[in-house]
Order: C-alpha cells, then structure tokens, then sequence
C-alpha cells in the first residue's frame, strides 16, 4: 500500500498547544494530587518511624528486633532507613549476600536476623542517629529530629515509586486500548529481522529490535493489519532539559535504528508525557519520529487503525 509508512507531521502551532497541555497536566499532578499523596504518606511513615523507636529504646536496644518482629514490613521498613543512605529492599539482599529479604525468609531465620541488624548497625546514619554507638540516652529534641527526617526520605521514595506507578498505569491503558480495539497480545521477543515481527493485528511489549549496535529494546512493537510496523517508545520527562535525554539519547538513535532492521513499512514512533522542549519535538519528527501524547491516545489509535 502506497504511503502507508507515512504519519502525522505535525505543524510548530500544533506540537506547542500539545506539549503545553502535557507540561500542564505533569504541573497539575506535581501540585495538588501529589502533594496530597506526599503529606499522607508522610503521617504513616512517621508513625511507622515512631514504633520502631518505641521499640527498640530509640536504637539502642536492638535484641527485641528478633526473626518475627523484624520480619514484618512495618518495622523493616524503617529499619532499611537508619542507614545513610538507607537501603532498599533489593540492595539490603545484596549487601547481606543473603537469597532473600522478604517476611518468609526472616522470620525464623536467626542468622538472616543478625547478618541484617549489623549491616544496618554499621551503615547507620550518624548525622541523624549520633547517639548510636555512643551509648548515651538522646533527647526529645533529637529523636524528634531524626524520626521527622527519616519519615521525608521514606516518603520521597514512597512519591518516586508512585510516579513510576503512574505512567505504568498510563502505559497499561494505552495496551488496553490497543485490545479494546481487536489487537491481540502476543509473548514479548527478541526481533532481529522482520520475520520475528508479531502477525498482523498483533501486539507485544518490551521487545528486543536489535543488531548490534543498532536498535535496542521497544516498550511496544505493534502490527498493523496491512503489515506496518510500529515499534513504540514511551517517555515520561519532569523538565525540558530532561526531555533532551528523553528523546535524543534514548529514542531516536533507537528509533533509526528499528527503521533500519525491519526496513520499508515501519514507523517508529514516541507516545509522550510531561514537559518538551518545542525544539526537541520538532528535531525528532524531522528524524522520522512519529509524535504521540498520553493525554490524546486518539491519534495513536486512529493511526493503528488505518490499513
């Protein structure tokens, strides 16, 4: 079918209204949903940061953390804060050399027990917790002090992991739609020629367009029903400036590169989220680059449908 590799090209007016509205809508979520989110968070942690006090005599009596009560989230948690920088779950398994973290695996495990408790003990933060290890009895001021900067880091984490959530969730609806509208979803695969491609009306995630140094990994390779092509980005930027990073070090070199594997009858494209530089927008059409927004899908979509 004649064309049927071409896409919207998208005039300056019409990428300025868009990326304002997208800039607008990251602006919307930072300001009020998240703040909100933020303080909640902030209440629970808090009071998660308070009964590991209680406890444990202000740290200063660790034995009571045994194999049960350390197993429980409410106090692991927390108790990963202690160390500057705290520890995620998944760098307190690696630094512990240990199989596992999780509830299961602590909580009759005596040595998993220990080997946790003198990791933290010896990675305390010592600016908010001087007392450790110095075997004096702190005060209000300083425990307050300490629970209440304990309590912000957990909770900027707890915001990052949410935002993250959020665009999956974003992510995740755009797949939907994709069913909703009679593409199946087929297992995830490393493409390295376009007979790998997905059958028409066909779909999958996180796939593997690669040659070498050419390509990389697509969140979405999509089928159309005439044969077309679309290996699909999608990006989340918090600043212009990080929108540079966005697309033109992690989706346009790939984007080329996809083009470039699979040949004629392919569009890559980037379905975008938060601010973007008009500049960037504009570089990245000229380059082949097919321009989608989260807060429109319909674009996306009709474009799918075509064929």
């Amino acid at each position: 079918m004649p064309g049927r590799d071409k896409f919207q090209l998208w005039t300056s007016d019409e990428l300025e209204a868009d990326r304002k509205r997208s800039a607008d809508i990251f602006r919307d979520e930072r300001l009020t949903e998240e703040t909100q989110e933020y303080h909640d968070r902030f209440d629970k942690n808090r009071d998660l940061v308070d009964a590991l006090l209680a406890e444990t005599r202000d740290l200063r009596d660790l034995s009571v953390l045994d194999p049960p009560t350390l197993a429980k989230r409410e106090f692991l948690k927390p108790f990963r804060y202690i160390a500057g920088p705290p520890i995620s779950e998944g760098d307190l398994q690696e630094v512990t050399g240990l199989s596992s973290v999780s509830e299961k695996e602590i909580r009759n495990n005596f040595e998993a027990r220990d080997i946790i408790v003198q990791v933290i003990y010896d990675g305390h933060d010592r600016s908010r917790f001087p007392w450790i290890g110095h075997d004096y009895e702190p005060d209000e001021h300083e425990t307050t002090a300490a629970a209440l900067a304990t309590a912000a880091l957990m909770s900027a984490n707890d915001s990052e992991v949410a935002r993250k959530a959020k665009q999956r969730a974003k992510v995740e609806k755009f797949c939907k739609g994709l069913e909703e509208r009679g593409f199946e979803k087929v297992k995830s695969r490393k493409i390295q020629r376009r007979e790998d491609l997905p059958g028409p009306g066909q779909f999958c995630g996180r796939a593997s367009i690669k040659d070498g140094d050419k390509g990389g990994q697509a969140d979405f390779v999509i089928r159309r029903w005439d044969g077309l092509a679309v290996p699909v980005e999608c990006k989340s930027s918090s600043t212009e400036l990080n929108s540079h990073k966005r697309i033109f070090v992690e989706t346009v070199p790939r984007a080329e590169g996809w083009k470039e594997i699979l040949g004629s009858s392919t569009v890559s494209a980037a379905i975008l989220a938060g601010p973007y530089a008009i500049n960037d927008l504009q570089d990245a059409q000229t380059r082949g680059l097919a321009i989608w927004w989260f807060h429109d899908l319909s674009v996306a979509y009709d474009f799918l449908a075509k064929g």
